[in-house]
C-alpha cells in the first residue's frame, strides 16, 4: 500500500460525521462543519462555555485524547489520535495530531503482525553499501579505468534476536537492505529497514508499544533526540507467511532533522551490538534506561547547561542502581545488616497504624534507599570498567597517573558537583577540568550498560568511539 498524501475524506465526531482534511506538514486535522447547524452550534457562545467551564473543573488533570475514526477519499480506513483542546474558528474545528493509523479497510484491527521503518538512523545502524560489488577493468594508466560496473546482490535478512514486549508477546528483530534504480545522477542508491515480527497478531495498542520501544531503542544508540523515524509501514502474514503490507502508523516530527554530515557515523550500529540488539531492546522495553540527559542534536552535544548536567549525573545513578544494585561495593556484613534492621521495622509496622505507621513506613524506605555516596558509586563504576575507560581517562587526563588515582579524583569532583547541584550551591566553583568529568560519566554510562549486556571491553570501546569520538 502506497502512503496516501493529501487525505480528505469523513471522520465522526461527537455523533456527527464531519468531512475532513489533513495537513501533513503541520500534523492538524480540520474539520469541516457538515451543515449550518453544526457550523452554529460550535460557533455558539454556549458551547465555549461549556469548554471553558469543563476545563475550568479539570484543572489539574492532563489534556485527554481521543480516537477519531472514519475513511480517506481513496475508501482507505483511518485513525486519528487527537487532542481534546481543539480549536475553533466559526464552527470549524482543528485538532493538534498525536498519531494516526491508515489501512485498507478489508483488513480488521488485530491482524497486525509486523512492521518496517526506515530512514537515516536505520542506515546508520545498518550501513547498504555492503549490497554493491564493483567490477573495475583498470586501462593502460595507471590511474585509469576502461571500464567499471556496479551490481547489487540481493542479501538474507540479519537476525537481531527476539525479545519480550509483555508476557505473552514476544519480537523478532529483522535487517536488510535493497537497492534502488532511478533515472538520475545517481541512478543506483540504498536504504536499509529494520522489521519487528510479532510472535501473534495484534491490535493498534501493541503496535504503539512495540514502536515506542523501537524509537527509544534508537535514542539510546544514536545519543540524540532528533530521530527521523516517525512513519512505520503495517504488515500482515498472508496463509503462505509472506507480508503483506496494508497500513501506515506516523507521528509528527518532533524536532528539526540532524543536519550533520557525522550523524551516519555517530551511532552504536549491528556491526557492533549483532543480536545483542534484542537484549538492548529488552532493557528499553522494561523501562531500565533514561533518555531525558540526552541531547537534542549533534550540535548541542558539547552544550553542558546546568540542567542538562543535572540530568546526565541522575541518569549515571539511575543506570547504577539498575546494574549493580544500592549495596554495590558494600560487604556482605554490611548487605546481612542492612536486610535484618529492614526485617526489623517491617515487622513494626505490621504491627501498627495511623500515624505511628505512616512514620515507620517513611523511615522504612530511607534504610532501603540508604546506599553509598555518589563518589563512591562513580568510582566503583569506573574501577568495574577499568578494562574499557582506562584508554578513555588516559585521552582526557593524560598516562602519567595511576586509573585508580584518577578514577578515586573523577569520583570525589563529579560527587561534590553533584551535591553542589544538588543543593542549590550553583555559586560554586566551576572548573575547567569538570567538563571532562562529565564527559567521562556520559561515556561510563554506556560502559556499565554494554558491559552487562555482555559486549567484550574492545566493542564496548569502539561503541564510544563511535558516540563520542573517544576511547
Amino acid at each position: 500500500m502506497k502512503k496516501p498524501e493529501g487525505m480528505v475524506g469523513f471522520v465522526s465526531f461527537e455523533g456527527s460525521r464531519f468531512p475532513f482534511e489533513f495537513d501533513e506538514g503541520q500534523f492538524v486535522l480540520k474539520l469541516y462543519p457538515p451543515d449550518e447547524a453544526a457550523q452554529e452550534k460550535y460557533n455558539s457562545f454556549l458551547h465555549t462555555f461549556k469548554r471553558l467551564k469543563q476545563f475550568a473543573e479539570n484543572a489539574n488533570e492532563w489534556i485527554p485524547f481521543e480516537d477519531l475514526t472514519g475513511e480517506t477519499g481513496e475508501g482507505y480506513r483511518v485513525c486519528f489520535h487527537v487532542s481534546g483542546d481543539y480549536g475553533s474558528r466559526y464552527g470549524f474545528l482543528s485538532f493538534s495530531v498525536a498519531w494516526y493509523f491508515v489501512c485498507e479497510k478489508e483488513y480488521p484491527d488485530d491482524c497486525i503482525r509486523g512492521f518496517r521503518l526506515r530512514g537515516p538512523e536505520i542506515d546508520a545502524f545498518f550501513p547498504p553499501d555492503t549490497l554493491f560489488h564493483y567490477d573495475i577493468q583498470p586501462a593502460d594508466g595507471i590511474l585509469r579505468a576502461r571500464q567499471f560496473s556496479v551490481s547489487a546482490q540481493r542479501q538474507e535478512e540479519a537476525d537481531g534476536g527476539s525479545f519480550l514486549l509483555s508476557p505473552d508477546l514476544s519480537a523478532r528483530i529483522c535487517l536488510s537492505s535493497s537497492a534502488v534504480l532511478t533515472r538520475s545522477q545517481s541512478p543506483v542508491t540504498s536504504h536499509s529497514a529494520m522489521t519487528l515480527l510479532f510472535s501473534r497478531a495484534v491490535g493498534l495498542p501493541a503496535l504503539l508499544h512495540a514502536h515506542e520501544q523501537l524509537y527509544r531503542f534508537f535514542l539510546y544508540v544514536a545519543n540524540r533526540a532528533n530521530l527521523s523515524l516517525d512513519t512505520a509501514e503495517i504488515f500482515t502474514l498472508t496463509q503462505e507467511g509472506k507480508r503483506r503490507f496494508f497500513g501506515w502508523l506516523c507521528f509528527p516530527a518532533q524536532f528539526a532533522p540532524e543536519n550533520s554530515g557525522k550523524a551516519c557515523k555517530q551511532i552504536i550500529g549491528f556491526s557492533i551490538l549483532g543480536t545483542k540488539t534484542a537484549d538492548l531492546l529488552r532493557a528499553v522495553s522494561a523501562g531500565e534506561i533514561g533518555y531525558e540527559h540526552l541531547p537534542h542534536s549533534l550540535d548541542e552535544r558539547r552544550s553542558y547547561l546546568v540542567s542538562r548536567l543535572i540530568l546526565i549525573l541522575a541518569a549515571f545513578e539511575r543506570e547504577f542502581r539498575n546494574i549493580y544494585g544500592a549495596d554495590a561495593g558494600r560487604s556482605e556484613l554490611f548487605a546481612k545488616a542492612k536486610g535484618d534492621i529492614v526485617q526489623l521495622v517491617e515487622n513494626h509496622c505490621a504491627g501498627k497504624s495511623g500515624k505511628e505507621k505512616q512514620y515507620a513506613a517513611e523511615l522504612l524506605r530511607g534504610i532501603k534507599a540508604f546506599s553509598l555516596g555518589y563518589r563512591f558509586r562513580v568510582e566503583y563504576a569506573l574501577r568495574d570498567c577499568c578494562g574499557i575507560m582506562d584508554a578513555f581517562a588516559a585521552r582526557k587526563y593524560g598516562t602519567g597517573r595511576p586509573y585508580g588515582e584518577l578514577a578515586e579524583e573523577i569520583g570525589r569532583r563529579v560527587g561534590d558537583l553533584r551535591n553542589g547541584l544538588a543543593h542549590d550551591k550553583l555559586g560554586c566553583a566551576f572548573e575547567a577540568i569538570q567538563i571532562s568529568d562529565i564527559q567521562v560519566i556520559e561515556a561510563l554510562i554506556y560502559a556499565i550498560r554494554l558491559k552487562q549486556l555482555g559486549l567484550e571491553a574492545n566493542q564496548i570501546q569502539a561503541a564510544i568511539q563511535k558516540l563520542f569520538g573517544e576511547a
